[in-house]
Order: C-alpha cells, then sequence, then structure tokens
C-alpha cells in the first residue's frame, strides 16, 4: 500500500448561549466569530434560544461576540 498524501486534522469546536447578562435573556441572531489574530476563521449566528457552535480546523484565540444594540 502507498500513501502519497496522508493530512491529519484536529478540529476546534466551541459552543455556547449568548445572554444578555442584565435580564440573562438569549440574544438570537447575535453574531458569534473565532479568529486568530485580526483574521475570522469562522463566524455564525445564534438560534433563536441564542445557542452557536462553531468548528475550524485553524487554531482560533479570540472569541468575538456582536449584536446590534449591544456593546461590550
Amino acid at each position: 500500500i502507498f500513501i502519497e498524501h496522508l493530512r491529519f486534522f484536529t478540529m476546534t469546536s466551541i459552543s455556547g448561549r449568548v445572554l444578555y447578562w442584565v435580564t440573562i435573556e438569549p440574544l438570537p441572531g447575535a453574531t458569534v466569530s473565532l479568529l486568530a489574530g485580526n483574521l475570522t476563521l469562522i463566524s455564525g449566528a445564534a438560534d433563536r434560544e441564542g445557542i452557536f457552535n462553531l468548528s475550524t480546523s485553524a487554531v482560533p484565540d479570540k472569541l468575538k461576540i456582536e449584536s446590534v444594540g449591544y456593546t461590550t
């Protein structure tokens, strides 16, 4: 058996729930991004319960959450 190219990828996955800290209510539609430095690796939107799931083969070092009308 001859294998010319063999690559293994490790996936980084993160999931969670975006909540407004004052009322503890979900923030549906909030944009959640995984970044490496200033480069966005992957982004997604929280569902109606504020839940998100993201996976990437790169290694992120930041988690960024944005939602209209809210600041961090």
